[in-house]
């Protein structure tokens, strides 16, 4: 477990900065798209999850098998990054092409727009294909990255790219103009680079160096038989993905279809901030899933269980406070963040119910990756197979009755289910006993410490309160309610009195 906290560290720092210069951007790109133009955001972000599932099925696989074979068959990685890579460009290619020739359909069928004229609305999905091809494929590469102990590398070549797509499309269109056409151009310029220095970056730092020295076995050329990783455990994810993207983005494909872009818009700015806690939660799991892969492929159960306990206790004190301080506080961040009272009045109950969907869908990350490092899939896709068809029948009435907060609604139920059914399931197969302390110490602990502070603080906020009380009781809440809720789970507190005691 030599380097986990660190590797977390730098993961949750990437992601962090990831998180917060979307945010910082988003207000500007509403204001210099409209309301319609920033649904086409929404859009975009509900065919990019169609994407990323391809992008995990690859990058999970790659992730899981140098982890396991780095140490044991080094020879071995080149061939499964090479495999891996022309199989992921492949899909990418296809997506690209598919999402394309799709177009005329998303413009007539799915897509409705009050201000954007039909040419600019094709257009604009039709520029949504390339882009959302390069991050397709240039995906696996971050995987490699990670697997291979390069957190560092990984994590500022997505800082990196981050900040063009967000800050870069902010500057572009306030300098060049041209609207939405202009912020998909530009996202198909930052992909293309985020391709180019990820194949750069993931064959100097993981192909070569772990395949260094056994250059007989370890050419950079695709190798049949790795296909069997592709078409089990990869085949796998691509389905677990598949039903993952159609749960996750169900609330918005109906929303885009029975209320329009605009609702559809205002639903992706709150999400928009909402979503920073799987910020949190994604560099955490992805900090500790090599380690449980390799644990699990040497058949340490003790180990995989004492990595599992120390990442849930860490996403637990981070992602709950987080949680509660923008269920509590939402209307005074989005009116610190916007400047906006009346919009943020309009988004504070739905930014309310979707942070606490956000933080239960948290806390199941890495439940289901445990499941995943142990090579197996069937029990999350048939649990979100079953969890789809109930959504899809829900969340039509709901949105047809309560508009975005009715999708909000559905968004809070399917977490809640994955909390109280899947995650147990799954821990009971992997590692038999885990489930009540992972609920105790992982989920209700911190919920209870952390709900003092924040509660406290709430009272304490007066309704007409200085923009320095708005702003400073939030974030002292927030950081009283993280410290409290480290200091009651167990292994953080034992790896903080241990760092503390050792000889400096």
């Amino acid at each position: 477990m030599a380097g986990l906290g660190r590797s977390m560290l730098v993961n949750v720092g990437g992601r962090a900065w990831t998180a917060v210069v979307q945010i910082a951007f988003m207000p500007v790109l509403l204001r210099l798209l409209g309301a319609d133009g920033f649904g086409l955001i929404g859009v975009f972000l509900t065919l990019q999850a169609a994407a990323l599932v391809l992008e995990n099925a690859y990058a999970m696989t790659v992730n899981r098998e140098i982890a396991r074979r780095r140490d044991s068959d080094p020879a071995s990685v080149p061939g499964v990054l090479r495999t891996a890579e022309i199989l992921a460009w492949g899909t990418a290619t296809g997506f690209a092409v598919l999402l394309a020739l799709l177009t005329p359909l998303l413009a007539d069928a799915w897509v409705s727009a009050e201000t954007l004229a039909d040419a600019t609305l094709a257009r604009a999905l039709w520029l949504m294909a390339p882009a959302l091809g390069l991050q397709l494929g240039a995906g696996l590469y971050v995987g490699a990255l990670l697997a291979g102990g390069r957190h560092g590398t990984a994590n500022a070549l997505l800082v990196t790219t981050a900040t063009l797509r967000s800050g870069g499309a902010a500057a572009v269109l306030l300098t060049a103009g041209g609207g939405v056409l202009t912020y998909f151009a530009w996202q198909i310029a930052v992909a293309l680079l985020h391709a180019a220095l990820g194949r750069l970056l993931a064959w100097r730092h993981v192909g070569r160096h772990v395949g260094r020295g056994s250059e007989a076995g370890g050419e950079r050329r695709f190798v049949r038989a790795h296909l069997r990783l592709f078409a089990s455990f990869g085949g796998g994810m691509l389905g677990i993905g598949l039903l993952g993207a159609l749960l996750t983005q169900m609330d918005r494909i109906v929303l885009a279809r029975w209320a329009g872009l605009s609702e559809l818009g205002y639903y992706t700015f709150a999400a928009g901030l909402a979503g920073v806690l799987l910020y949190l939660a994604g560099p955490i799991t992805q900090g500790v899933f090599p380690s449980l892969s390799a644990a699990l492929g040497r058949g340490d159960r003790a180990e995989a269980g004492s990595v599992f306990a120390l990442g849930t206790q860490v996403l637990g004190a981070v992602a709950i406070p987080a949680g509660l301080v923008l269920a509590v506080f939402g209307r005074e961040v989005v009116t610190v963040w916007t400047g906006d009272a009346a919009l943020a009045a309009r988004l504070a109950p739905l930014l309310a119910l979707l942070a606490v969907g956000s933080t239960l869908n948290a806390l199941v990350y890495l439940p289901s990756h445990l499941y995943l490092a142990s090579g197996r899939t069937g029990l999350v896709a048939g649990f979100s197979a079953g969890a789809a068809v109930i959504l899809g029948l829900a969340l039509v009435p709901l949105v047809d009755r309560h508009g975005a907060l009715g999708a909000a609604a559905g968004w809070v139920g399917l977490n809640l289910a994955y909390v109280l059914v899947l995650a147990p399931l799954l821990l009971r197969r992997v590692l038999p006993g885990a489930a009540p302390a992972w609920a105790g110490r992982a989920v209700l602990v911190p919920a209870v410490v952390a709900a003092v502070p924040v509660g406290l603080a709430r009272l304490a906020l007066p309704a007409d309160a200085p923009l320095a009380a708005t702003v400073g009781l939030p974030v002292a809440a927030g950081l009283a309610a993280v410290t409290a809720a480290a200091l009651a789970a167990p292994e953080v507190r034992r790896r903080l009195v241990r760092r503390r005691r050792a000889p400096s």
